[in-house]
């Protein structure tokens, strides 16, 4: 695991390695909301995944910005919530 630390508040951990944990536990989608450890859909059935920290929502803006194209941080901005 390669968690990059911005401060001790601001914990990102890279999408990518989220979604290789995901595609190790053969899950289906990721969810990513603030104030709780990544979640990862397995058979249906909604798993946190606990060896990672809360994301809180300056990181997780962060994390997502990193890989977003600018239409779909517009997009995330009005909305609040990305599919």
């Amino acid at each position: 695991m390669s968690t990059v630390v911005q401060n001790e508040e601001d914990i990102q951990v890279p999408i990518p390695e989220l979604l290789g944990v995901l595609l190790d536990l053969e899950g289906s989608d990721l969810h990513l909301t603030a104030g709780v450890p990544p979640v990862v859909r397995v058979n249906g059935e909604l798993q946190q995944v606990e060896r990672y920290p809360r994301m809180n929502p300056r990181a997780l803006q962060g994390m997502l910005y990193a890989i977003l194209p600018q239409k779909l941080r517009e997009r995330f901005e009005q909305e609040l919530e990305l599919d």
